[in-house]
């Protein structure tokens, strides 16, 4: 071959070699929108898990003065028409308490505690029970929760409502961009909850939730930092969606 012919060679190798790839193909467009949408349900029941903790020292003695309130903390609560098996206390729990002096031990007492669970169905009677129980000996209350027997319905209520959230408001984003939002890639629920503000005294106004949707008995509206009104529950719900864009 002739050195002419090397160059070309050489030269036409070297073209192909430069020639750039062709780009791989772009995915489609899309657009991830989240929707958060709350549903505001008045309760129709209520738990008190209530403590009972006391101090002796003879053991015999601090189990039995625990076992008193029980049982009368069971009476008042079977007097505001609580049923027995609404009614669960927890195992007893017995623990000797000392006090480090001097790099010695010296004991002080036997701490016995007991937790009792009291489920309610008449709101009315709420407080008058609360006071009663107290009055009963009860001397630490741990939980007060609200709850809705339907909260499965109101559930699938805030999705849904969730979900036309999210779809709303990807329409809007994709029109601002002179876009249209197509069929629905992803879904996924993020999850659903029920809360009340039993226990928020004073700090009310550091409940701000920022929804796409409330719902309060009636159709729903939209709002940016609605409140839970005193005695209501919020059934929560969020789902994040991915839409093509067209």
């Amino acid at each position: 071959m002739c050195r002419d012919s090397s160059v070309l060679v050489f030269l036409l190798l070297l073209i192909a070699h430069a020639t750039p790839v062709a780009h791989a193909e772009i995915g489609p467009r899309t657009v991830t929108v989240q929707g958060h949408a709350v549903v505001r349900v008045d309760p129709d029941e209520v738990v008190l898990e209530l403590g009972v903790e006391t101090f002796a020292t003879d053991v015999s003695k601090a189990k039995s003065q625990n076992d008193s309130i029980i049982t009368r903390v069971k009476a008042a609560a079977t007097a505001h028409g609580v049923r027995g098996e609404h009614m669960k206390s927890e195992f007893m729990e017995i623990e000797p308490e000392q006090h480090r002096k001097d790099g010695t031990r010296e004991f002080l007492h036997y701490r016995v505690r007991r937790t009792i669970s009291i489920r309610l169905q008449d709101l009315t009677r709420f407080e008058s029970l609360l006071t009663d129980v107290l009055n009963a000996g009860a001397n630490h209350i741990h939980e007060v929760t609200f709850r809705t027997n339907e909260f499965r319905r109101h559930r699938d209520r805030a999705r849904d409502l969730a979900i036309t959230a999210a779809r709303e408001k990807a329409r809007a984003m994709a029109s601002r961009l002179e876009a249209k939002v197509g069929r629905v890639w992803t879904i996924e629920e993020g999850g659903a909850r029920s809360f009340s503000p039993y226990g928020w005294w004073g700090r009310s106004g550091n409940r701000s939730m920022y929804q796409n949707v409330i719902q309060e008995g009636g159709a729903a509206h939209t709002d940016d930092g609605g409140v839970t009104m005193p005695g209501q529950l919020d059934v929560e719900a969020r789902v994040v969606v991915t839409f093509e864009l067209e």
